[in-house]
């Protein structure tokens, strides 16, 4: 139990891991034994770049929840300092500018995450959160440090300090001190990824870092097949991250290219969560791409009146611009209106949207509701 003002804990393997809902978050990826070449110089150059994205200001958090937590916090290669807060918690408001300042200090080398305790009371009842504000400092799936209740700006820094001691977040960056080249490349990615979550940096800071990592390879002497694994997994990742910036910057193009390089080198992993919502994403950018924006402004316009035809194609061109709810509720309202329409069109589009979205989805779950009670009638 977490108790008192201040003070650390024991770094053992963290006792509320299994009590995470969906079963136990398994660990870091270790280190391959054997692992000790440095990535290639391009590589390195890529990050000094992820390196030079935070400049010292303030640090941007990053909102976890149940099932974010594992991936975000427990396997992050980085030291999470994770605020534990609620809307309600005044002395939360007041700590978090003087925790993101402070972490922003460490410029990239702590990650700041939040976590709403109200919006997620099974894992704020796993981690024990009896008061708050609660700050927990986590580092390879192990709880290092922690302080609960309201902390000077000066107290913050100590505890940071302190945080570095343990870890050791202060030291040479992957890659810099003979760490393994795949260490390296993955934890250059997880920076890229928070970076991009964040959305504090520009695409010519970014674009060049995931250039480099969908490029790196293991050295060519390398027999681990492991290894090698690992390495590719970064690849598509990168290219799935400079594919989404293109999405971002409305250059379907650019994105289906990346599609379609996807499909001709990394096939087996099509099916990944991330990958596949990517190329969906990509889909109906496409899609959308044929309709002009005067024609989407007379669509929106004309909401009340469309017909089917061109309801499908206005929800379709919402999706492609990340207007989820305004695309469900055009799709849920053709579906009701013309449920025969190009053999169930609107269904198999919110199935689509659904997907994408992810079945946790606050959206998805009404939509899903709402579907039912159209097509029980």
């Amino acid at each position: 139990m977490l108790a008192g003002n201040a003070g650390s804990m024991s770094g053992g393997r963290l006792a509320w891991r299994s009590a995470l809902v969906g079963g136990a978050v398994a660990g870091p990826a270790g280190a391959v034994a054997g692992a000790t070449k440095t990535l290639p110089m391009r590589a390195m150059a890529g990050a000094g770049a992820v390196r030079g994205l935070a400049t010292g200001g303030p640090a941007e958090a990053i909102e976890v929840d149940e099932a974010s937590f594992g991936p975000k916090v427990m396997q992050s290669k980085l030291p999470v300092v994770l605020d534990c807060y609620a809307d309600w918690c005044g002395p939360c408001k007041s700590l978090e500018p003087i925790l993101k300042k402070a972490v922003g200090e460490y410029k990239g080398k702590l990650v700041l995450a939040k976590l709403d305790t109200d919006k997620n009371p099974q894992l704020a009842q796993a981690l024990q959160i009896k008061s708050l504000p609660t700050v927990l400092a986590v580092y390879q799936g192990k709880l290092v440090h922690h302080f609960v209740g309201s902390q000077s700006e000066a107290q913050v820094k100590e505890f940071l300090q302190n945080v570095v001691k343990m870890t050791g977040a202060g030291q040479p960056q992957p890659g810099e001190g003979g760490a393994s080249a795949i260490e390296a490349a993955e934890g250059l990615m997880d920076q890229v990824d928070q970076a991009l979550e964040a959305g504090n940096v520009a695409n010519d800071e970014i674009v060049p870092v995931l250039k480099e990592l969908a490029d790196v390879q293991p050295n060519k002497d390398e027999k681990d097949r492991e290894v090698k694994d690992r390495f590719e997994k970064v690849r598509v990742r990168a290219l799935v991250g400079l594919g989404q910036l293109a999405l971002k910057d409305g250059n379907v193009s650019d994105a289906n290219a990346l599609v379609k390089m996807l499909e001709s080198s990394y096939k087996q992993h099509l099916q990944e969560p991330v990958v596949a919502s990517f190329v969906r994403a990509v889909s109906f950018a496409e899609t959308a791409g044929d309709v002009s924006s005067d024609e989407l402004g007379d669509l929106e316009a004309r909401r009340a009146d469309l017909s089917s035809e061109e309801r499908f194609k206005f929800a379709q061109s919402l999706v492609s611009q990340k207007r989820y709810e305004e695309a469900i509720d055009e799709a849920l309202t053709l579906l009701k209106k013309d449920r025969a329409f190009q053999d169930e069109a609107a269904k198999k589009l919110l199935l689509e949207i659904f997907e994408l979205l992810g079945p946790k989805d606050d959206l998805v779950k009404a939509a899903r509701r709402r579907m039912a009670s159209i097509l029980l009638v």
